[in-house]
């Protein structure tokens, strides 16, 4: 371990490259389990108040401005109103010439033909809700976070 930890201080690349891949395997396993527990959340139908493609700064030419979801709605678990505010749990910022992925992303809301939507809530902090669930698209984003930063490690270094 001493060794190990000399060579970080020298600047050894490798063991910056594998402390790097251990931080990205920590990070996506707990995200993987947040995401199974929030599939595995109960859900209501409550009312969409607000729902499109927001600018998060101004700016004058397009090509510079970022855009984000954001939407507004309201549901009712065991009588008590609650507000909620997040579409997904994946935190989805693009730049003018992508706002079509977030357009996208909103077609995935679930909604009844009287105009309800599904809203998945946390049973323990029913004011943590979300208005879609991670799906494998999602997954498939973590276990490539995961696993490319190791197979770089074992791939491309020479012990």
């Amino acid at each position: 371990m001493d060794k190990f930890i000399e060579q970080l201080k020298n600047g050894g690349a490798e063991e910056w490259l594998l402390l790097f891949a251990i931080y990205c395997v920590v990070m996506c396993t707990y995200s993987l389990i947040y995401c199974i527990r929030i599939n595995r959340w109960p859900s209501v139908f409550g009312d969409l108040i607000q729902s499109e493609v927001g600018r998060l700064s101004p700016s004058m030419r397009l090509t510079d401005q970022n855009y984000m979801a954001e939407v507004q709605y309201r549901f009712k678990v065991d009588g008590v109103e609650y507000e909620g505010h997040r579409l997904t749990p994946f935190l989805t910022v693009v730049s003018h010439n992508l706002r079509f992925i977030l357009r996208l992303q909103m077609t995935y809301i679930e909604t009844r033909a009287d105009g309800k939507v599904r809203v998945y809530y946390n049973p323990r902090k029913p004011e943590k809700s979300y208005l879609i669930t991670p799906g494998p698209i999602g997954y498939s984003f973590i276990a490539g976070f995961m696993l490319i930063p190791l197979a770089c490690y074992f791939f491309f270094t020479p012990s």
